[in-house]
Parts: structure tokens; sequence; C-alpha cells
């Protein structure tokens, strides 16, 4: 049994592609194909909604994160736990 999941955009995603076309039909044809492209600018965007959070951390935050004492992914999560966000 085939248990692998695709992954797909969200209905909001998918809302949010249409309304950034509207009206820029030819922006359709000049899009590059190449997946790395996409793939690349995926990637840069991440780290940039990232960087939001470093960026408003003190630099003792940030040397604990850099120098492994602090899990940050694991730290968030449970923060957002204890405040009630999932």
């Amino acid at each position: 049994m085939n248990t692998t999941v695709t992954p797909k955009l969200t209905q909001n995603d998918e809302k949010v592609i249409a309304r950034f076309f509207a009206g820029r039909p030819s922006m359709l044809q000049e899009m590059g194909h190449d997946p790395e492209v996409w793939a690349h600018l995926a990637r840069r965007s991440l780290e940039k909604r990232m960087s939001e959070l470093t960026d408003v951390l003190s630099n003792g935050a940030l040397e604990a994160i850099a120098t492994g004492k602090i899990d940050l992914p694991a730290t968030c999560k449970s923060i957002a736990k204890e405040a009630g966000i999932s």
C-alpha cells in the first residue's frame, strides 16, 4: 500500500495565485519553467521569513541558537503550545 502523500497548494494559496495573475495573463507565459529556479526562490523566501524572527532576538539568544545550545524549532513549538497556538 502506497502511503505517500503528494503535497499540494491550499485553497488559499490557489486564490493568492489567481489574484496575482488577474490582469497579468502575459506574465504566465513569461514565467520560467525551470523548477530549480522556483525551488531556489522558495528557499530564499523561507529564509527571509525565518530571519524575521531571528532579527528581533537578543544577541544572547542568537549565540545560543548558533552554538546549538537552543533548538529554536523545538523551542518555538513548545512556546506556541503553551500559548495555545497550533
